[in-house]
């Protein structure tokens, strides 16, 4: 669970935390789709006053992704990937992922183009829309795909190669926290001259 997930509850007493969580339910009952969402994380971890139930957590997701609330429709895939709450599906969770990228969550355009490289979650293998979308995910600046990009170019297996470019996501995932974007900066540069690196940072400077 992510630190945008966690719900600030655990300092109120038990009274209180039954209070908020009442006042969630009534919310979400109405039709709110925040509280929906956050009643279905409630429902999905662990805690001392709700217990776990992917039941119920699938229940309030849907009924919040069903009015286009983006996390909830990210939470809905992985549910249906992982058969939590509900039967597993592949299909169902990527149609769940690619509402979630098209709502321009960046976690799940980075999932939607693992999807279109691999042929995942009921989707041919594409990588026009593959590219599409992870280039969508780098640039919200997500390391993982601004990696992914670095490391496709720098191969040309399944894309034509370019190493300026491969330099340029690679920097860029190594400035956002990726190690493996590191690494492999670290590796193109080793491989390459003192001048062809001065060319890329000129590039890339542009």
């Amino acid at each position: 669970m992510t630190s945008e997930d966690k719900i600030s509850l655990d300092n109120l007493g038990g009274k209180k935390y039954q209070a908020v969580i009442a006042t969630l339910k009534q919310a979400a009952q109405q039709g709110h789709p925040e509280a929906q969402y956050r009643l279905a994380l409630l429902y999905s971890r662990k805690n001392e006053q709700l217990p776990l139930d992917y039941a119920q957590a699938a229940k309030w997701f849907q009924k919040a992704a069903e009015q286009q609330h983006a996390e909830a429709q990210s939470r809905m895939g992985w549910l249906c990937a992982n058969g939590l709450g509900l039967k597993q599906n592949d299909e169902q969770a990527g149609k769940w992922y690619l509402k979630a990228a098209k709502q321009g969550l960046a976690k799940d355009q980075y999932l939607a183009g693992s999807m279109y490289q691999r042929g995942l979650y009921g989707v041919s293998k594409n990588l026009e829309k593959m590219l599409y979308w992870y280039q969508l995910s780098a640039n919200q600046h997500f390391a993982p795909a601004q990696f992914i990009l670095g490391k496709l170019l720098a191969e040309g297996t399944e894309i034509p190669q370019d190493q300026a470019l491969a330099f340029q996501w690679l920097s860029l995932a190594a400035a956002h926290g990726s190690e493996n974007g590191e690494a492999l900066l670290a590796q193109l540069m080793q491989q390459a001259g003192a001048e062809q690196i001065s060319r890329w940072k000129q590039a890339m400077m542009r």
